[in-house]
């Protein structure tokens, strides 16, 4: 009962207060302070979305009417709609259709988003679908899809079958990383794998081929669909095992820090959750955006030579 108490007197005392000052809603609570140090108000709305299943139906309702947003990944998306989407076009005076897919010849991490947007359309709420309607964007992707599939026949061709080749190596043997930095081509590869549903018999027919290393390929009769999906997918057992791993660490510290509403940096050396982070950090590579953000709103550093947080 203490505790309820307590966060309810925050969310009248602090968090309600603060949006009248400012103007602003909740979801719009910037994760870090002036200094650098993580915003405890930040924090503490990270905590009210955990908790939204034991919270008061008025409490809800409250926090709802000062413009809380509860699923995690719609307001990053949210979130970067107004940081980097709407600017783009705003500097660019282009709309939300005429952005580059490639840029240097690398693939456009906004045009990326806006696929995601156009995918997830039934996610966003009518005033976010009004905004992006302003801005230009076109919502029936079919043609982008068939411009889709003849690139990336072409990339398969060009670019991945020459690399097993030249390396005499498997596509699943490409590193992640080239020289410090995140490889292309090892994301095209895995762009491929969570769109199996849409690829072509002649995409599964070469991916199939060259799961294996090249010399072997030469006695590899035509597979049958089945062989083609269950072979292409089978993920590498090393790197899964780690983001399994990983994952369950990462649950095991965030349930530890939220039963004391603490911090990263509360955790004393010598504590095995002290380990848990260190373990974390030495295999930042492995992890997905989503697991960096959580982290972060619970003060985690990262090293940015490691890892790009997109």
């Amino acid at each position: 009962m203490g505790r309820n108490i307590t966060y309810i007197d925050t969310i009248y005392t602090k968090l309600i207060p603060w949006c009248k000052n400012n103007n602003k809603k909740i979801s719009e609570i910037p994760a870090y302070l002036n200094d650098g140090k993580i915003n405890p108000l930040y924090s503490f709305m990270v905590y009210l979305r955990k908790r939204k299943p034991y919270l008061p139906k008025e409490i809800i309702n409250l926090l709802e009417k000062y413009g809380i947003i509860w699923e995690t990944k719609y307001r990053s998306a949210v979130k970067r709609i107004y940081d980097e989407l709407i600017p783009w076009c705003e500097a660019n005076n282009k709309k939300i259709s005429d952005i580059p897919k490639k840029i240097e010849d690398h693939r456009n991490s906004l045009y990326t988003f806006v696929l995601y947007l156009q995918n997830n359309k039934y996610k966003l709420n009518p005033e976010i679908i009004d905004l992006l309607d302003r801005y230009g964007m076109v919502w029936d992707n079919l043609i982008s899809q068939a411009s889709e599939r003849k690139t990336r026949l072409e990339k398969i061709k060009t670019e991945l079958i020459p690399w097993c080749e030249a390396n005499n190596k498997s596509i699943l043997e490409i590193p992640c990383m080239v020289n410090g930095k995140q490889n292309p081509l090892y994301h095209f590869v895995y762009s491929l794998k969570i769109r199996k549903h849409l690829l072509t018999q002649e995409e599964l027919r070469l991916l199939n081929e060259y799961t294996k290393p090249p010399k072997q390929n030469k006695q590899t009769t035509n597979p049958t669909n089945s062989n083609v999906i269950s072979n292409f997918l089978k993920p590498k057992d090393d790197n899964m095992k780690i983001k399994i791993y990983l994952k369950a660490k990462i649950k095991e510290l965030i349930a530890y820090l939220d039963k004391r509403l603490a911090y990263i940096q509360d955790i004393p050396k010598g504590n095995k959750y002290y380990d848990y982070i260190e373990l974390i950090l030495e295999n930042q590579k492995y992890l997905d955006s989503d697991q960096i953000e959580e982290l972060q709103t619970y003060g985690m550093k990262f090293y940015d030579n490691n890892f790009k947080n997109e």
